[in-house]
């Protein structure tokens, strides 16, 4: 098994404390999910992600027609995403 070093600001330093005693888990056990929890989400396809963010529709016809607006729709619903990811007690500034 290989180790790394890891170097995180404060912010971040709490979020992994506060992960571990959310989850009763190691940091090495949090670190090791949140990798695959990334590596699963980078195999989907925006197709799939379109769907997931309620989106369908979203690579279907052409010009301005069915496509007008969903630039807009899709950073709002991520950003929506990511928010409602946060865990409880992490800084919502950073």
């Amino acid at each position: 098994m290989r180790t790394i070093s890891l170097r995180l600001d404060v912010d971040s330093d709490a979020l992994l404390r506060t992960l571990c005693e959310q989850l009763g888990a190691t940091q090495t056990d949090v670190v090791r999910k949140a990798l695959e929890s990334l590596a699963s989400e980078g195999a989907r396809t925006p197709g799939v992600l379109g769907l997931e963010l309620g989106l369908p529709g979203f690579f279907v016809g052409s010009g301005t027609g069915n496509a007008a607006g969903h630039s807009a729709a899709i950073k709002a619903k991520l950003a929506e995403r990511q928010r409602d990811q946060r865990p409880v007690g992490s800084a919502s500034g950073t």
